[in-house]
């Protein structure tokens, strides 16, 4: 039986979205090897901007962007087993540039199911990188839990450490799903057809805003105090010392 399915075929955020159109594909070999544009979107870049304090944090928030993309790269030129047979070539930007911007178009060979199971991947490992990014900064804080202000009033120190840990593992959580949900990554393959480049690309820039559109996000419970920062998510840490009280 033949089988029918949309192109381009692209993931954002863990969903599977298959853009429709007025024509779709008819493959009678869904499985079939074929050349593929491949063009991904690190997001967000205007709140690095809009929450930057000093220059160095306008410089912090592009050079994380900048590593995420070039985390990205090393996954799609390299062969990865059980994923794809052949290593992607990127286009733009020029992978020798100690800078780059937050996004990389490449060209690579492959069938669907391989294609969709490495873009999973080059997500992945982008996440993965701006986590190790996080556990870094968070080992290099010397964090005061608000409870150590309260220890005299505990009359047992096993209840105290029992509930230190207690708070110690609820904020790990909550630090962990804001780091975890921070980054909006986009990506999308799309065939190159009768090698019309051109073509391709136009389509796959105007498929990739359909893409960046449709926002995905995971619900969260507001607790206490917001972010002095951005404002969105639960403040975390607590600054008392100086005038006005701080918070993120």
């Amino acid at each position: 039986m033949n089988n029918y399915f949309l192109k381009p075929f692209c993931l954002h955020s863990t969903i599977l979205f298959y853009h429709f159109s007025t024509s779709f594909i008819l493959s009678t070999s869904p499985t079939s090897t074929k050349t593929y544009l491949f063009l991904i979107s690190v997001a967000p870049v205007q709140s690095f901007i809009s929450e930057a304090r000093k220059t160095h944090d306008l410089f912090a928030g592009s050079r994380i962007l900048s590593e995420m993309t070039n985390e990205g790269m090393k996954i799609f030129t390299t062969l990865n087993e059980g994923i794809n047979k052949e290593k992607g070539v990127v286009i733009f930007p020029n992978p020798e540039n100690e800078s780059k911007p937050n996004r990389f178009l490449g060209e690579i060979k492959g069938t669907e199911n391989e294609l969709r199971k490495l873009g999973q991947k080059i997500e992945e490992k982008i996440r993965g990188k701006f986590e190790k990014f996080g556990e870094d900064a968070l080992k290099k804080t010397s964090l005061n839990y608000e409870i150590e202000k309260r220890k005299n009033k505990f009359e047992d120190e096993k209840e105290y450490q029992k509930e230190r840990e207690k708070v110690k593992e609820e904020f790990k959580q909550e630090f962990d799903n804001q780091i975890r949900n921070h980054l909006e990554i986009s990506w999308l393959f799309e065939e190159i057809k009768d090698d019309d480049y051109k073509t391709a690309y136009k389509n796959i820039e105007t498929h990739l805003e359909a893409v960046k559109n449709t926002r995905g996000f995971d619900a969260f419970t507001e607790i206490g105090r917001k972010c002095s920062i951005d404002g969105k998510n639960n403040a975390l840490l607590f600054g008392n010392k100086s005038k006005t009280p701080f918070y993120f």
